[in-house]
């Protein structure tokens, strides 16, 4: 590169002035596209971690509600509202 120091077998000197891009390009890691396809598949991986580790905590959380005891877990029911009787006359019209 211009401008840049000389490598040497002992040490290598970074050129400040080198892109990040062309270094990339020249390290043969390979191209840009695939590490972009790399970050979606890792990302695609944690979420689908995640997913799994919140579908086990809800699993043990319903397995300890499901072992309260029946006096316990009646003050976490749903309750439901009274609603009036009323008798309903055919009056034949």
């Amino acid at each position: 590169m211009p401008g840049c120091p000389a490598r040497t077998p002992s040490s290598a000197t970074v050129c400040p002035s080198s892109s990040a891009s062309q270094a990339w390009r020249e390290s043969g890691f390979g191209a840009p596209a695939v590490v972009e396809q790399l970050k979606r598949r890792v990302s695609e991986l944690e979420q689908h971690a995640a997913e799994d580790a919140a579908r086990a905590a809800n699993r043990e959380l319903m397995a300890q509600l499901n072992r309260l005891t029946p006096t316990r877990a009646a003050g976490l029911t749903a309750r439901t509202t009274p609603v009036a009787h009323a008798n309903v006359v055919n009056d034949g019209a």
